[in-house]
């Protein structure tokens, strides 16, 4: 039978094999190379293996596809042949170099000239062997960029909507109505100069007295020459909103 010594030994090694284990849950898993790989290859992302100087190593098939490139034709061009040089991309090249990891929307160029944008992230890296290396991630973005172009353009003619109905509304007669609509106009748009215009009896298109001249200096010359002058009712941007109806 079992005495109480042999009790303490199975315990003291119970305990110390319990130990063991819950630090080996916490330690990562060693990831064969080839677990790597196809991270690599099967990622939907775009995946580059870059330096820092701008020369790509590696490319996986998710960024081939959505560059219209090659693997050889992307690490051939590098960077500066994908990456549209401007003010965005040098700001998020210099946070990685200080910080060690940067995320920017980008612009990137494909294969076939078509310029996109991109949601990019990319981390600085040592390698085993000393080698200083970037990864690069990527996805298309721009339907969701088109979208939110689309709703603040909504939101802005909304507003507008708004403001012209508001002024409207708080006018005392056409003439005034006119004049706000043309301010609010003015304001949302940013537009320098405006002229209302109605229909005339002769069906043809008049300017109103109401203007909106951010520099008179400068435009005052041409409210005094377009005053008398008639549209016909198909003709200019005015024309087109009349027979849009």
């Amino acid at each position: 039978p079992y005495d109480d010594e042999d009790v303490m030994v199975l315990e003291a090694l119970a305990e110390r094999a319990a130990l063991a284990l819950a630090d080996a849950r916490r330690r990562p898993r060693r990831v064969d190379p080839a677990d790597y790989e196809a991270i690599f290859r099967h990622n939907v992302d775009g995946v580059l293996l870059s330096a820092p100087d701008g020369r790509i190593l590696a490319a996986n098939p998710a960024a081939c596809e959505i560059l219209r490139r090659t693997e050889a034709e992307i690490c051939r061009v590098g960077r500066t042949g994908i990456l549209v040089d401007d003010a965005d991309t040098r700001a998020a090249l210099a946070q990685r170099a200080l910080k060690g990891h940067a995320r920017a929307e980008l612009r990137m160029r494909r294969g076939d000239g078509d310029v996109f944008t991109a949601d990019v992230t990319s981390t600085l890296f040592t390698t085993a062997d000393g080698d200083k290396r970037a990864s690069v991630i990527f996805r298309d973005v721009t339907d969701k960029a088109q979208a939110q172009a689309a709703l603040a353009r909504q939101h802005h003619h909304l507003t507008l909507l708004h403001a012209v109905t508001t002024a409207i509304n708080e006018a005392d007669d056409v003439d005034a109505a006119i004049q706000r609509t043309l301010d609010a106009v003015g304001s949302a748009t940013g537009w320098p100069l405006g002229d209302a215009f109605l229909v005339s009896d002769e069906g043809d298109l008049r300017p109103t007295s109401a203007w909106r001249i951010a520099d008179p200096a400068r435009f005052e010359w041409f409210r005094r020459w377009m005053q008398p002058m008639a549209l016909e009712a198909d003709e200019g941007l005015a024309g087109r909103v009349v027979a849009s109806a």
